[in-house]
């Protein structure tokens, strides 16, 4: 299934899903996606590549596989078959808490301070 554009309850959506499965890293700049499903529960399937391997946190928040275009896909099957053979779902909302707290409003606002404070020691 696909979601296309903004969304205004994906604390509805994401739930429903068993993983959310990534787009091209070199398309996002974030994956903020990636970050409300793994906030919501969800697991990410993701390419070992950035932003990716900075929001997802490979067997806690997701799994992280090779891209495609450099095996043929061979790296991504054996992820889906450990996945499909009973490898554990995480719940990041568990394994990943600290991992994804860096991402939450209050870490935002506090480097926002932080920015503001070293911008004002400039004057």
């Amino acid at each position: 299934m696909r979601f296309w554009g903004y969304q205004t309850n994906v604390g509805a959506i994401y739930p429903q899903l068993d993983y959310l499965m990534t787009g091209l890293p070199e398309k996002e700049a974030l994956g903020l996606n990636a970050l409300e499903a793994q906030t919501c529960g969800t697991p990410v399937l993701a390419p070992d590549a950035p932003p990716f391997t900075e929001t997802v946190l490979e067997g806690a928040s997701g799994f992280l596989y090779r891209d495609p275009r450099q095996d043929g896909g061979r790296h991504f099957k054996q992820v889906l078959d450990a996945i499909i053979g009973g490898r554990a779902r995480p719940d990041p909302r568990v394994a990943a808490r600290e991992h994804l707290a860096q991402f939450s409003y209050p870490a935002l606002v506090e480097r926002a301070r932080k920015m503001i404070g070293a911008l004002s020691d400039l004057k």
